[in-house]
């Protein structure tokens, strides 16, 4: 009930016009034919949908009528039904008129006489909701159970009140206050223009017989313009009351204009205004509701040449907006739709004309009243409706996002028990809403508190390789709240932010990258977002660790090549790890390792110049063959090589057949005893018989080298003059392999 002064609007239904005349009469002693006539003519008004003048007679009776109840007190113990419709009916009237106090002010009285039913009771604890008194609200609810005694009735009005609490519960954060708090007159419709403020405005121009709305009592509403929307609140001149002020004059109508919507552009604007055709309905003149489109031109609205072929005289058609593809949104009770009023879609086409409508379906509509679409940039619409089940009461403004199955209601204090709607919020959720909450349509600027940016952050590398399990700090700085947030599998974290907020990120750095100061993250606008963060890696050098049975420094080579064959060694230590700098060696692509009995391992190596990055590699060495060269033995004073010996010099003939790439020094070593001259002639030979069998077996002679080095290389402290046993010596007396790294000199790399 509470919002069909508010449909009437919609719906175009304008009343008979009429001179305001102020019903006056005695509130005792009525003569019957007064009494008679204020009935007949309530009757009259209210069948021709002139609700507010009906409300004023049906006042006039239902306070006369109390008067003479309270004076006699038989009479008020048997007031008949042929005096309650009175009170009913002013009831009704108040409310479709959208006198909400009017209303609360009849069943207050029928509380009085003790005749007023069970559901008035519960009717005005709505009320008192509608109006914004909780503790109003409360108190009827109690006098109701000591008055009525009805089990059942207190059932009603628990459940009554368990819906009402619960959607009190019900928020929607948001920063709500008065756009124009020294105006007293009804306003709504607030929509940005330029740098200002287009909104409607009724009941300013007064004129010497000023035209009203039989229905609503108020008179007709044209649209206002102020140029400042942050400090839209100019007393309205003199001026501006002694004629009409209408933003857009041209085609405008006798009767209500407005709301409006404009093009993103604002050079295009769709204003709902009264058709000039009237229609009837129980014989009363109505004029339904058409859509004007208009042009701008300069500081001048034409209208367009374009004309809309959806406005019919016989139905409404109003509340024109355009969504992010230019097609047009609107309100209309035109037949083919849900019931009331159903919000309708025209595409727009390739030649910018218009298309049929289409109702928005199921999804959006119901048997109630869908009106006052609005859509943002971000393609969210919002509308109101009064047709839902989980719902404040009356117009209740919702929000459809795209993707989502149902329409979100929003909480409080977005919504109230009252009439919300004619929402306008951007991107940011900044705007305007209309209510008539304390029983006036008013405008209020709006800052939705809901409207929420999501992110989702990626942290690679600066080589994009995702960053997982990094602890990254974050902190809103408008909420103060800090939190940690953990990269997933893929290097990624997300946080939700209400737009406009910042969040800061930090990361401290670990082992493996460097941290990096506050990154600033923020959204204007609703919706989703990504990012990305490339971390620098923590400056070390780089390695590899060779896998293998033994690690024997003096048989292993490890090199670096580079693209243009050039190659350097790296020095391996008794773990096997070998190390180079990040930059000094960033352009190099390959890694070899070789092994005496081993397999040459060959290992790709990332390009470092543009983003250096300590790579550990581990290289598992691969074994051909095992060779002890301890087992190579001479006579005293000879070279000639024993039977085993050469057996296990044919193990070293598989090896180098086996990495036909590796080229090899094979030296002999002798003990100090002797001449130095003398050691190292004979450890030439002896190297030299060596390296002929293995030559012999098909070996080219480029690829091993025999090199003697007598005495030089000892492996103890056996020199001249030291006493040492045999075995001292024999472990002196030895033949050693070595692989030759590129461009080096046989005997100049011995380890």
């Amino acid at each position: 009930m509470m919002a069909q002064a508010r449909i009437a609007k919609l719906v175009g239904l304008c009343g008979a016009l009429l001179i305001a005349s102020a019903v006056t009469a005695q509130m005792s002693g009525l003569p019957k034919m007064v009494e008679r006539k204020l009935a007949e003519e309530a009757k009259e008004a209210e069948k021709l949908f002139r609700f507010t003048e009906a409300f004023e007679r049906y006042q006039t009776l239902s306070y006369a009528l109390h008067e003479r109840a309270m004076a006699d007190s038989a009479l008020r113990a048997d007031m008949a039904d042929s005096t309650l419709w009175v009170f009913e009916s002013g009831i009704e009237c108040a409310e479709r008129s959208g006198n909400l106090l009017g209303a609360a002010d009849l069943i207050d009285t029928l509380i009085v006489l003790g005749r007023a039913s069970e559901d008035q009771w519960l009717q005005r604890i709505q009320l008192a909701y509608q109006l914004d008194n909780l503790e109003e609200a409360h108190g009827i609810w109690e006098q109701g159970k000591i008055v009525l005694r009805s089990p059942e009735w207190n059932e009603r009005a628990e459940s009554l009140n368990r819906l009402l609490a619960e959607l009190e519960e019900n928020e929607t954060p948001a920063i709500l206050s008065r756009f124009r708090p020294s105006s007293d007159v009804p306003e709504f419709g607030a929509v940005p223009f330029g740098g200002g403020v287009v909104f409607v405005s009724t009941n300013e121009v007064p004129g010497i017989l000023p035209l009203l709305d039989g229905w609503t009592g108020m008179r007709y509403s044209e649209l206002r313009y102020t140029a400042d929307r942050d400090s839209a609140d100019n007393p309205v001149r003199f001026g501006e009351k002694v004629k009409r002020t209408d933003l857009m004059k041209s085609g405008r109508s006798m009767f209500h204009d407005g709301p409006v919507g404009f093009s993103s552009e604002e050079d295009v604007a769709f204003v709902t205004r009264n058709h000039n055709e009237e229609s009837s309905i129980n014989g009363a003149r109505t004029r339904h509701l058409r859509i004007d489109m208009m042009e701008r031109k300069g500081d001048v609205w034409v209208p367009s040449e374009d004309t809309l072929a959806i406005n019919d005289p016989s139905f409404s058609t109003c509340h024109g907006v355009l969504d992010t593809l230019g097609n047009l949104i609107f309100s209309s009770n035109r037949p083919g739709g849900h019931g009331g009023m159903d919000l309708w879609r025209c595409q727009r086409g390739e030649d910018g004309t218009f298309g049929p409508p289409e109702n928005l379906g199921p999804r959006v509509n119901t048997s109630g009243n869908e009106v006052f679409p609005f859509v943002n940039s971000v393609n969210q619409m919002y509308f109101s409706s009064n047709g839902r089940e989980f719902s404040f009461g009356g117009l209740d403004v919702y929000k459809l996002v795209e993707g989502e199955s149902e329409p979100v209601l929003l909480g409080q204090p977005d919504n109230s028990f009252a009439d919300d709607f004619a929402i306008h919020v951007d991107e940011t959720g900044v705007g305007y809403l209309s209510s008539n909450r304390g029983g006036q349509d008013r405008i209020y600027n709006l800052q939705l508190r809901e409207v929420f940016a999501d992110f989702e952050i990626q942290i690679t590398g600066c080589d994009d390789e995702v960053a997982s399990g990094l602890q990254i700090k974050a902190f809103n700085t408008t909420t103060k709240e800090s939190s940690t947030l953990t990269t997933d599998v893929n290097g990624k974290i997300s946080f939700q932010t209400i737009i406009g907020e910042v969040m800061e990120l930090t990361f401290e750095g670990n082992w493996t990258y460097q941290g990096f100061g506050t990154k600033e993250f923020v959204s204007r606008v609703e919706g989703f977002n990504e990012g990305i963060i490339r971390l620098d890696y923590t400056p070390r050098d780089n390695q590899v660790q060779l896998l293998m049975e033994e690690v024997n420094p003096n048989e292993i080579d490890v090199e670096l090549w580079h693209d243009d064959g050039s190659s350097v060694q790296l020095g391996i230590n008794e773990e096997g790890l070998a190390f180079w700098g990040l930059q000094e060696y960033a352009t190099y692509s390959e890694l070899r390792a070789n092994a005496i009995g081993y397999q040459t391992q060959i290992e790709p190596v990332r390009n470092q110049e543009d983003c250096p990055r300590p790579d550990s590699l581990v290289v598992p060495m691969r074994r051909v063959v095992s060779i002890d060269l301890s087992s190579v033995y001479y006579d005293l004073d000879k070279a000639t090589l024993r039977p085993r010996s050469k057996k296990v010099l044919d193990s070293v003939v598989v090896y180098m057949k086996a990495v036909p790439a590796v080229k090899l020094e094979l030296s002999s070593h002798t003990d100090c005893r002797g001449s130095d001259e003398y050691n190292q002639k004979l450890s030439q030979r002896r190297a030299q018989s060596c390296v002929d069998y293995i030559i012999a077996t098909g070996i080219s002679k480029d690829r091993i080298v025999p090199q003697g080095y007598g005495e030089q290389r000892l492996r103890n402290e056996c020199a001249d003059g030291v006493r040492c046993t045999e075995a001292q010596h024999q472990d002196n007396r030895r033949t050693e392999l070595r692989i030759i790294a590129p461009g080096e000199s046989p005997g100049s790399g011995g380890r």
